[in-house]
């Protein structure tokens, strides 16, 4: 299991039902026959550059957007984030700016989580022992114009080999652009299907 630093669990009410569109590589639905719901996912299928913008150092970490076969297998899945950051230095990703329709109905609070594992220190297509505890920290932050503020996120220590669910973020509902950043120190890492929820509460 990772062990986190902090870390919301969140009950969720919904209401009657709602149709809404797609928001760029990212797949924005309505859970059918529940309105109030609104979900934003995203598991680097297809082309991940056109929905993550990816940043490391060359020769301290490194972050690739790849077909792997430590995806996660879910709905045919091929694709995944590897992180190799042993020192301090951090491996990153950050979605494009996401806009998320508010959903019908009261008080809306949103909330993201993503699945994570420990992974292999060195080249992603060997198989040895994974070594190293990593760091990964996850925000949501919001974008007005090109100044990112921090809403909420967590940081997790994985020592876990098999993907395990974070749930990083809890808020109440804002109508910025929103951007999620994974950053990843001190090992090598996996991160797959990001999921950003809003529900409203029943009026």
């Amino acid at each position: 299991m990772f062990r986190p630093h902090r870390t919301r669990r969140t009950r969720w009410v919904v209401v009657a039902a709602a149709a809404l569109t797609l928001l760029g590589a990212g797949v924005v639905t309505a859970i059918p026959a529940q309105a109030g719901v609104v979900t934003t996912q995203n598991g680097f299928e297809g082309n991940p550059y056109d929905f993550w913008n990816a940043h490391h150092t060359e020769g301290s970490s490194i972050v690739n957007l790849i077909t792997h076969v430590e995806a996660r297998p879910t709905n045919g899945g091929e694709f995944a984030a590897w992180f190799d950051a042993p020192g301090t230095v951090p491996a990153r990703i950050s979605t494009n700016a996401l806009v998320l329709p508010r959903p019908s109905g009261g008080q809306v609070t949103c909330r993201a989580e993503m699945y994570l594992k420990k992974g292999i220190m060195g080249v992603p297509t060997f198989t040895p022992p994974p070594t190293g505890n990593p760091r990964v920290q996850l925000t949501v932050n919001e974008r007005r114009g090109s100044v990112d503020t921090v809403i909420d996120g967590s940081t997790y220590t994985l020592t876990n080999t098999d993907y395990q669910r974070a749930e990083f973020a809890s808020w109440p509902y804002r109508d910025g652009n929103i951007v999620v950043t994974v950053s990843v120190t001190g090992g090598a890492a996996f991160a797959d299907d990001l999921f950003v929820r809003c529900a409203s509460a029943i009026q």
